[in-house]
């Protein structure tokens, strides 16, 4: 089955292919596949270059299990304001299929804990050139809610495990953070460092507050947490709650924050993923999507006694 939409003052259609196994998500630059059952992210291909995969959609059936985080699962602490232990909420570790409010739409209450006074939804959508992920959190208690940690796992293809130095070039990317805020972004650049690569910026006020590694299963195939997989993390929009705990005693990049939900409040957080026609292009990329950014003209002095 297919489903064609158009968005009135965007220019912008939205074709969702309707499968057994894939939702299809194209916007001007992008090609992105979510799984039909959790819509998480499966697939994400440059329209420039429909040969190369920034997700590992080869090495997805190794990547199936509980505790498998996917570009789409959601990650955070909360607490009644006015008690002090954080409870902890993932959307990987007992994955359940999602339930359906729209063509790439969800409400993530069966893949997370029972009774959490909080209501997750999730969106897929498109805007021109670009593929947006969003976040809707509702406080549907009677009493305020903290959130102390909202974290958004970031899967690309950086698995060099079985491949050879060949493959690993052409199929594989790098992930590089920059935990600034509001002007915080990711760059995605191809290992064969050629073509287009992807950038990840805020939607709306999501900040980059930290950086946050993903703990999964080592004792598999791909061998996660080693040389050939280093693994995957998380884009942290609020880390009080691991300032307070697992990073307490370090210095973390930027200060732990937080934020009080009251009794049917909302907030929407949201994830930007841009095409660039090249990587020296990213920073023009970043920029053209209204993300604060530097760029050194014509480069940057670095003092001698550095080295």
């Amino acid at each position: 089955m297919f489903v064609l939409h158009r968005i009135i003052g965007l220019s912008t259609i939205l074709f969702t292919a309707v499968s057994s196994q894939y939702l299809s998500l194209n916007s001007g630059s992008l090609n992105a596949r979510l799984n039909s059952t959790s819509q998480t992210l499966a697939s994400l291909v440059p329209k420039s270059l429909t040969t190369f995969d920034f997700s590992p959609f080869d090495l997805l059936s190794q990547r199936n299990a509980n505790g498998n985080y996917h570009v789409g699962d959601i990650t955070l602490r909360y607490r009644a304001v006015g008690t002090n232990s954080w409870i902890s909420v993932d959307s990987a570790v007992a994955r359940n299929a999602v339930t359906s409010t729209g063509a790439t739409s969800a409400n993530l209450a069966p893949t997370l804990p029972s009774r959490i006074p909080l209501d997750i939804t999730r969106a897929w959508s498109v805007t021109g050139a670009d593929v947006n992920l969003n976040f809707t959190i509702i406080n549907k208690s009677n009493t305020s809610i903290e959130i102390g940690a909202l974290g958004f796992p970031i899967e690309f293809n950086s698995i060099f495990t079985g491949r050879t130095a060949v493959a690993t070039q052409q199929l594989c990317s790098l992930v590089d953070p920059n935990i600034g805020l509001d002007g915080g972004y990711l760059r995605v650049t191809p290992l064969s460092g050629t073509g287009p690569a992807l950038v990840v910026t805020p939607l709306g006020h999501t900040p980059l507050e930290g950086w946050r590694f993903l703990e999964e299963d080592t004792n598999t195939a791909l061998y996660y947490q080693s040389q050939t997989f280093e693994g995957f993390y998380s884009w942290e929009t609020y880390t009080l709650a691991y300032t307070q705990n697992e990073w307490n005693g370090t210095s973390p990049w930027n200060p732990g924050t937080s934020v009080v939900l009251t009794a049917g409040q909302s907030i929407t957080k949201g994830l930007r993923f841009s095409a660039s026609s090249s990587i020296s292009n990213i920073e023009t990329t970043v920029a053209n999507t209204g993300t604060p950014i530097a760029i050194g003209v014509p480069g940057y002095i670095i003092p001698q006694k550095c080295f």
